[in-house]
């Protein structure tokens, strides 16, 4: 196991799988915004399976919503029924 792997099942207690590592040497940017610049490997807090890489402020943002689509979806009727068009 790499350093980078080890390091990983120490601070999370999850093993990263070759299909992990190959999903995530294929998507090396943020899946939301497309950023190559702080990225964080991103995973699901029930499952610990692991979905792809985010930077550190979309991962931070999806964990402020605790990975809640119905949180989300709120979130984003909230921000369409108040946009401001220019």
């Amino acid at each position: 196991m790499c350093q980078a792997c080890n390091d990983l099942q120490s601070k999370y207690g999850f093993r990263l799988t070759y299909a992990d590592r190959e999903k995530l040497d294929a998507q090396p940017w943020c899946y939301i915004c497309g950023t190559q610049d702080n990225l964080v490997i991103d995973h699901c807090h029930k499952t610990d399976l692991i979905r792809g890489y985010l930077c550190d402020i979309h991962n931070t943002a999806l964990g402020k919503f605790h990975d809640s689509i119905t949180e989300l979806t709120m979130a984003i009727d909230y921000l369409t029924t108040y946009e401001i068009i220019d």
